[in-house]
């Protein structure tokens, strides 16, 4: 009840700079049992740590994140799930962690729907053939003038993965 009421307050009082408290709210919201704000607090306090470089703690949110997410067996789309495993994957590779990395990056295209290559025969041969694809499309969009469309963002968090699969 107290971390409840914790919680809102700072939502409240906080509102124009809440990611400052995302860790902690994330922490009051697991103490009071909203597992669901618990795992969303601690996914956008990843995101920050992450785009501040501190991969540590973006590592410990997102790892925090997935494993509290399967223990409730929320529903959180698969594109959002990816999203943290990707984001993990980067921590991950930012620390040095190739091969926890890996694992992760190609959690993440599973999640998508796409393939993740085994070896770098099959990052090259999978990137090859992306690379024919969008030279297709582009070529077709200047010949018929049809417009392009704006990918998807599954499609783009999917590229994201692959990109880092790539330099790995």
């Amino acid at each position: 009840e107290l971390h409840t009421a914790v919680g809102e307050w700072i939502e409240e009082n906080y509102s124009e700079e809440l990611e400052v408290y995302f860790p902690r709210l994330a922490e009051h919201w697991l103490q009071a049992g909203d597992m669901k704000r618990a795992v969303r607090f601690l996914a956008l306090a990843g995101e920050v740590a992450l785009q501040h470089n501190a991969n540590r703690e973006a590592a410990r949110f997102y790892r925090k994140a997935i494993q509290l997410d399967a223990e409730i067996g929320e529903q959180v789309d698969s594109l959002e799930r990816a999203r943290w495993q990707r984001r993990y994957g980067e921590a991950l590779y930012c620390q040095g962690e190739i091969a926890l990395s890996l694992k992760h990056l190609r959690e993440a295209l599973k999640l998508l729907g796409y393939p993740a290559p085994e070896s770098l025969i099959s990052v090259s041969i999978n990137t090859g053939i992306e690379l024919f694809r969008q030279l297709l499309h582009r070529l077709r969009s200047r010949v018929f003038g049809k417009p392009t469309g704006r990918p998807t963002d599954t499609l783009i968090e999917a590229v994201r993965a692959y990109e880092r699969l790539f330099e790995i």
